[in-house]
C-alpha cells in the first residue's frame, strides 16, 4: 500500500516518492550484497514491488488517455459501442467504447457523449449498441475553484479521455447486446412503472444504476448515514450470499442420506458465493462490487482455512489482491469506508466474549447494534470529511434501514428481477409493489429524521488536527475496552464525538473583505464575503434537477473557506445560467436569512423562483421583494438596488435584471449589474447612475456581450477590475472582444471566470489585490501522461 500510494497518490510529492524509491532500492542491495536475509529486505523489496506496480499502472492509464489533436475542439463524425448509459431529464450521457472517427483513426479510451435529444428518442439504445454521431469534443479539465472536485483525476483513472455534446441524432447502427443486458432491460421496463424515489432505488440494488435515485432521496441517505444501503457493496453481495447459502443448506438438510454423505457446508458455501457472482453479474461488475466479491472471495476462503488463518490478515490479503488488480483503487473512497469498517468490526468480533444468554434474538440485537455502531464510528471522519456532513442520527437510522433493506427490500427486489428477466412481469410488479411499500415507508421516516433538531448538518472543510485527535480517542476507548473498563470506554467515546461535533461544525470568519467569481461554466455566480461572517451570494447556474451544478460548485467552494451558510441570496433574474442552481446552492447549505428578487411580473410568475422560495422557506429564511430605490444595510456596508422598478415589463429578460451597487465599510463599491442590455444600461444612466455606481469592481453585464457594456456605460461606471462571467471556449464567444477594448481603453484590468475562479481582496489604503485560483489538480497523473508523449 505504501508503494502504490508513493506512485499514484498526490499527497505524496513525486519527488518524495522517487527520493524514496532510490533509497528503497539502495538498501535492499546492500542488504542483498551482506546476504542479510530478515523482515527488512522482504519489507524493502516489498516497498519496491508496490511502487514498481504504480509506475506502471499509472503509465497504462496514460496510455488510454493519449489522445491527437486531431480528435479535439472540432467536429467529428465517430462511431462506438454503448457501455454504460446514465439517463437524465435534461439528457443522456453515453460511455462509449472501441471509438474511431469515419476516417478510421481510433481512440485508446473512452468517451462521454451527451445526448440532448428526447427520452423517447433515446429510450431503445442500451449498453451493447454500436453508435454514430457527430459531436465536437474536448479533453476533461478542472473548474478551477476551492474545493472543487478534482475531474481530471476522475476521468484519468476511469479512462475517459475525451468528452463532448452529439450534434443531431445518435444513430444506432446494430447491436452487440448481450443476453444479460436484455435481461437488464426487462427489469428497468418493470421498474419505470413506479415513481422514481422508488424505481430509483430498485436500479441502484439491483443494476448499480445510483444516478437513477432521485437528488432529494440521495440527500436523506447521506444526511442520515445511510448511503452505504444505496451502493452495491459487501453489505449486499455478503447477504445475497446468506441467502444462497441458507437456501442450499435448507434443501441438502431435508434427506438424512445427503447429510451423511455429503459436505453440506461446503457446497451451500460454494453455492452462496454463485449466488453472489449472479448478482454482481446482474449488476454489471462496477468496481466497488468486483472489490465486495473479492472480499467474499477471502471470507470464504477463511472458512476453508479457519483453524491456521486469522480473519483480519484474511482482510489484508484480500485488499492487496484488488490493489494489484487495481492499482487506481489505491485512492477510492468507496474501498477504504469499506476495509476500515470491515476491519474494525472483526477487531471487535475477535476480542468479544461469547453472549451467556440462549436467546438468539437478543444475541442477534446486540450484535446489530454493535457492529452499527463500531462500523459508524470507524468511518466517521472519512464520511465527514468527504460528504461534508454529521450523521448525528446515523446510529438509529441504521438500525432501521439496514435489517428493513438487507431482510425485506433486497430479497422482494432480486425475486421481482428474477419474475422480470423470465417475462412475468405482472408478477414482478407486484413484488416491487410489496418492497415499494417499505422503501417509501423508510424514505419518509427518514425524511422525518432530517428535520429532527441536528438531524441534517453540514460541515465545513475540517482540519488535518481534528481527525488526528478523533482517531486517537478512539484508539484510547479501544484501549479501555481492551481492559475491560467500560466506564472509561463509555466517557471517553462521548467525550471524543461531542469535541469532534463542537469543532466540525464551527465555522471560519473571513480576516477581509473578500469576493470571488466562480469557474461555474457559462453562467453567472459570485459571492461577497464580510469580516463578521457575513455570506452573501449572488446567482448560480445550472441545469433543474441536475445533482452537479454551479450550486454545488458555490457550496464547496464556501465550504473551502469554512463557511457554510448564506445571509442573504441574491437572484438577478430567473434564467437556468443564474438562477438553475440556486435550489441545490441552498440544500447545501446550513441555513439561509434572507432570499433577495427582483419585484417584477416575470419573476413573481416563475415555476422555478416558486420553487425556490419553497427551499429558502424550509431552510428557516425569508423572502425579500426588492425595487429601484430601496438602500439596505448588510453588516456595515450598504447596498443601494439601481434596476428594475417595481412592476416593471421589459420585452427582453435580461432587462429585468436586478442591479445592485455594494458600498463596503471601507468605502470600495462594487456593481453587480445581471444580464443587462444596452437599453437598460441607458435607463440607468439617465437616472444618474453616475452618482451611486462609479465602482471599483464591475461585472460585465450579459457576460461581456457585444449587447452590453456601451461606451457611454463603461466611461461612467469606470471600474478598476471589469471581470466577464463566462464559460471556458463557450460557444457564444464571450467576452466579446470590443468591449472587451472597451475596457482596456480606460485602463480596466480585465478578468474572465473562464480561466478560473477570480478572487478580489480588498486590502486596507485602498488596495484591491486579484488573482485567479489555481488547482493543480493531480501532478503525478499529468507527469505519466508527458512520459507517455516523449518517451513511450
Amino acid at each position: 500500500m505504501a508503494g502504490l500510494a508513493a506512485a499514484r497518490c498526490d499527497f505524496i510529492a513525486w519527488p518524495v516518492a522517487v527520493a524514496s524509491g532510490i533509497i528503497t532500492f539502495v538498501c535492499l542491495i546492500v542488504l542483498m550484497l551482506q546476504r542479510h536475509r530478515s523482515g527488512l529486505m522482504a519489507v524493502t523489496a516489498i516497498f519496491l514491488v508496490g511502487l514498481l506496480w504504480g509506475c506502471i499502472s499509472l503509465l497504462a492509464d496514460a496510455h488510454q488517455m493519449t489522445v491527437d489533436p486531431a480528435w479535439q475542439n472540432t467536429r467529428v463524425v465517430l462511431s462506438g459501442e454503448i457501455v454504460r448509459m446514465q439517463r437524465n431529464r435534461s439528457y443522456t450521457r453515453l460511455t462509449l467504447a472501441g471509438v474511431q472517427r469515419d476516417d478510421g483513426s481510433h481512440l485508446n479510451g473512452n468517451i462521454w457523449l451527451y445526448a440532448y435529444a428526447s427520452r423517447r428518442a433515446m429510450a431503445d439504445f442500451r449498453a451493447g449498441d454500436v453508435v454514430r454521431a457527430t459531436a465536437r469534443l474536448h479533453v476533461p479539465r478542472n473548474r478551477q475553484n476551492p474545493g472543487g472536485f478534482d475531474f481530471e483525476t476522475f476521468c484519468f483513472d476511469r479512462h475517459i479521455a475525451l468528452l463532448g455534446s452529439a450534434s443531431g441524432r445518435v444513430e444506432r447502427l446494430h447491436s452487440n447486446a448481450s443476453w444479460l443486458e436484455a435481461v437488464r432491460q426487462k427489469i428497468r421496463n418493470v421498474l419505470n412503472g413506479f415513481p422514481a424515489s422508488e424505481s430509483g432505488v430498485f436500479k441502484a440494488l439491483l443494476l448499480a444504476e445510483r444516478d437513477a435515485i432521485p437528488v432529494s432521496v440521495y440527500d436523506v441517505f447521506t444526511a442520515t448515514g445511510t448511503a452505504h444501503l444505496l451502493a452495491i457493496s459487501g453489505l449486499h453481495i455478503g447477504m445475497v450470499a446468506g441467502f444462497g447459502f441458507v437456501l442450499c443448506w435448507w434443501f441438502l438438510t431435508r434427506r438424512e442420506a445427503w447429510i451423511i454423505n455429503l459436505p453440506v457446508r461446503g457446497i451451500a458455501l460454494l453455492f452462496g458465493m454463485l449466488v453472489a457472482l449472479a448478482y454482481a453479474t446482474l449488476a454489471g461488475w462496477p468496481l466497488p462490487t468486483q472489490r465486495a466479491v473479492m472480499m467474499l472471495a477471502a471470507a470464504t476462503l477463511a472458512w476453508w482455512l479457519r483453524a491456521r488463518v486469522q480473519p483480519l490478515n484474511t482482510l489484508l490479503g484480500a485488499l492487496m489482491f484488488i490493489l494489484l488488480l487495481d492499482a487506481a483503487a489505491i485512492s477510492s473512497l468507496s474501498l477504504w469506508l469499506s476495509f476500515v469498517a470491515t476491519a474494525c468490526i472483526l477487531l471487535w468480533v475477535e476480542r468479544s466474549e461469547s453472549s451467556a444468554t440462549k436467546n438468539q434474538l437478543i444475541v442477534w440485537g446486540k450484535g446489530l447494534f454493535m457492529v452499527t455502531l463500531i462500523a459508524g464510528l470507524a468511518t466517521l471522519p472519512l464520511v465527514a470529511d468527504v460528504f461534508g456532513r454529521l450523521p448525528v442520527y446515523g446510529l438509529p437510522a441504521n438500525l432501521l434501514m439496514t435489517p428493513l433493506y438487507t431482510l425485506f427490500v433486497l430479497p422482494l427486489a432480486l425475486l421481482g428481477g428474477l419474475f422480470s428477466a423470465v417475462g412475468l412481469d405482472a408478477v414482478a410488479h407486484s413484488v416491487f409493489s410489496i418492497a415499494a411499500f417499505a422503501v417509501d415507508a423508510g424514505n419518509r421516516f427518514m425524511t422525518g429524521m432530517t428535520g429532527w433538531p441536528g438531524g441534517d448538518i453540514r460541515l465545513p472543510e475540517l482540519p488535518l488536527w481534528l481527525g488526528a485527535a478523533y482517531i486517537l480517542g478512539m484508539f484510547l476507548a479501544a484501549w479501555a475496552a481492551v481492559k475491560k473498563r467500560q466506564s472509561l470506554v463509555v466517557a471517553v467515546l462521548l467525550i471524543t464525538f461531542t469535541v469532534y461535533a463542537f469543532v466540525a461544525v464551527s465555522e471560519r470568519e473571513p480576516q477581509m473583505p473578500r469576493f470571488i467569481v466562480w469557474d461555474v461554466g457559462q453562467g453567472a455566480a459570485s459571492s461577497l464575503l464580510l469580516p463578521g461572517g457575513k455570506v452573501l451570494l449572488v446567482d448560480a447556474p445550472g441545469r433543474i434537477g441536475s445533482r452537479f451544478n454551479g450550486g454545488t460548485t458555490v457550496a464547496s467552494g464556501l465550504r473551502a473557506m469554512g463557511l457554510i451558510h448564506a445571509d442573504v441570496l441574491v437572484v438577478s433574474h430567473a434564467q437556468s445560467d443564474h438562477i438553475g442552481g440556486m435550489a441545490s446552492l441552498v440544500r447545501h447549505l446550513n441555513r439561509v436569512g434572507e432570499l433577495w428578487l427582483a419585484d417584477v411580473s416575470a419573476v413573481r410568475v416563475s415555476p422555478t423562483v416558486r420553487s425556490l422560495v419553497n427551499a429558502v422557506h424550509r431552510r428557516g429564511g425569508k423572502v425579500r421583494w426588492v425595487k429601484k430605490g430601496d438602500v439596505i444595510d448588510f453588516s456595515d456596508s450598504s447596498i443601494h438596488v439601481l434596476w428594475p422598478p417595481k412592476d416593471f415589463v421589459a420585452g427582453n429578460a435580461n432587462n429585468a435584471s436586478l442591479v445592485i451597487s455594494i458600498e463596503l465599510a471601507n468605502g470600495y463599491r462594487l456593481l453587480l449589474p445581471g444580464d443587462i442590455e444596452a437599453k437598460t444600461e441607458a435607463g440607468l444612466l439617465d437616472g444618474g447612475l453616475q452618482t451611486v455606481a462609479a465602482s471599483d469592481v464591475l461585472l460585465m453585464p450579459h457576460h461581456g456581450s457585444s449587447t452590453s457594456s456601451t461606451s457611454a456605460f463603461v466611461a461612467a461606471v469606470h471600474p478598476s477590475v471589469a471581470i466577464a462571467q463566462s464559460g471556458f471556449a463557450n460557444r457564444y464567444g464571450f467576452p466579446n472582444t470590443k468591449v472587451v477594448q472597451r475596457y482596456r481603453q480606460i485602463g480596466s484590468e480585465i478578468w474572465n471566470s473562464a480561466n478560473g475562479a477570480v478572487i478580489v481582496d480588498f486590502l486596507a489604503n485602498r488596495l484591491v489585490q486579484t488573482r485567479y485560483f489555481d488547482a493543480a489538480g493531480s501532478q503525478k497523473r499529468k507527469l505519466a501522461l508527458q512520459w507517455w508523449h516523449h518517451f513511450l
